[in-house]
């Protein structure tokens, strides 16, 4: 395996057990393994601030692919939930 994909995959299997996610859920005999719906997990279990921090960062990615965006995309997706979800618990206690 070519190093930086040993380093990516090192990285997800880190990220996943730190988090708590059960990366192998994410692998379907005869289609491979879903990123998306693994990093959707993966930033489901990520703080507000977590997410900021990774939004703001500055992420390398292939100049062919868009995955690094679909990723940012989701976490701020999952960013925003948060920031609603923080704002209505403010609004309820206020």
């Amino acid at each position: 395996m070519e190093p930086v994909f040993q380093g990516a995959l090192e990285t997800m299997l880190d990220l996943s057990k730190a988090l708590g996610v059960n990366i192998a859920k994410f692998y379907k005999p005869g289609k491979g393994f879903s990123i998306l719906e693994w990093w959707e997990a993966v930033v489901s279990c990520m703080t507000l601030a977590e997410l900021e921090v990774y939004i703001v960062s500055d992420s390398k990615g292939s100049s062919n692919s868009d995955l690094v965006p679909k990723l940012k995309s989701i976490a701020i997706k999952q960013r925003d939930l948060l920031r609603q979800e923080q704002g209505k618990g403010v609004e309820l206690y206020a």
